[in-house]
């Protein structure tokens, strides 16, 4: 294979991280995700990815896995300019033909953690929800726009959004209604602290096509408890975990693919091994993942995504 090998190179954008004794491999621009085995482990510790046309430790790899690696857009074509993609990328999401209307609401800032370093401290946490008069505005507005859209998508933000649950069911349910009559999609995600996303409000949620969750951990259990806790000062982390693993009966919605996953749970987590070594339970060989993570800010957090169709 080492003669193919010179007419490639490494992707600019692969990063290597060890987690319990193992070695995974990931890639911020495509999303491919990797977990090397023993067997070639030596082979990839010898990589150095920041020489990007240094191919030789590779050249001994079988066929399949240098495919692979070409799948999850480890090693590319040497021609290939990976910033004009993200250029292009860029430029079509400013300035293409988008038939999505894209809103953020929020049904409520309040919350029931009490986070050092949120925002909101200095607001005193305001318990007031989405207005009727606010519900009727959007909906208005929605009217105003869905003839020239395909497609909905909202992401329900705070505070804690799940402490407006009931803003949320009128507001989803209008949208969907809406949409119906026209021929247009509806989906949602909701950015959460998990500790009420329980199986029975997953399952809802899923039900009102809000079928993406972000939770953010903090690290493993003493130091996430430290800067994620209630108002009486209890931790979270541990409930947080349970609503995880409890909703698995929905793996069946899941749409990553072979991804090391807990039900529909998601996790990507640098430098935390205490928290990756829960999910990490299934082994996974080299593979592509579409999960849609910032790797700069998975590096600092535990990113929770609960995906499904």
């Amino acid at each position: 294979m080492e003669s193919g090998l010179q007419e490639l190179k490494f992707s600019r954008y692969n990063q290597k991280v060890e987690l319990s004794g193992k070695l995974f491999l990931y890639n911020a621009l495509t999303g491919g995700y990797a977990s090397v085995d023993e067997e070639y482990r030596d082979n990839f510790d010898k990589c150095d990815f920041k020489k990007l046309d240094s191919m030789k430790e590779l050249a001994e790899l079988p066929n399949a896995i240098i495919n692979q690696l070409m799948e999850g857009g480890f090693i590319i074509p040497k021609n290939f300019d990976e910033f004009n993609v993200i250029k292009s990328m860029h430029y079509r999401g400013r300035f293409g033909a988008n038939k999505a209307l894209t809103m953020t609401l929020i049904p409520t800032m309040n919350c029931n953690f009490r986070c050092p370093y949120c925002y909101e401290k200095d607001k005193k946490y305001p318990v007031k929800k989405m207005t009727t008069e606010v519900m009727d505005a959007i909906i208005k507005y929605v009217e105003s726009r869905i003839d020239s859209v395909d497609h909905i998508f909202v992401t329900w933000y705070g505070g804690e959004p799940l402490l407006g649950l009931h803003e949320i069911r009128i507001m989803q349910n209008k949208l969907i209604e809406l949409a119906s009559q026209k021929d247009v999609q509806v989906s949602g995600m909701i950015i959460t602290n998990g500790y009420g996303l329980t199986k029975e409000i997953s399952d809802e949620l899923v039900q009102m096509q809000i079928k993406t969750a972000q939770v953010t951990i903090d690290g493993p259990e003493e130091i996430h408890n430290r800067t994620r806790f209630l108002k009486n000062g209890e931790g979270t982390y541990r409930r947080i975990i349970n609503n995880a693993i409890f909703i698995k009966e929905i793996q069946k919605h899941c749409c990553c693919d072979s991804f090391v996953s807990i039900g529909k749970a998601v996790i990507l987590c640098y430098e935390i091994q205490k928290v990756c070594s829960l999910f990490f339970q299934c082994r996974v060989n080299i593979l592509t993942c579409k999960a849609l993570v910032d790797i700069t800010y998975a590096a600092l957090k535990g990113i929770i995504l609960f995906i499904s169709k």
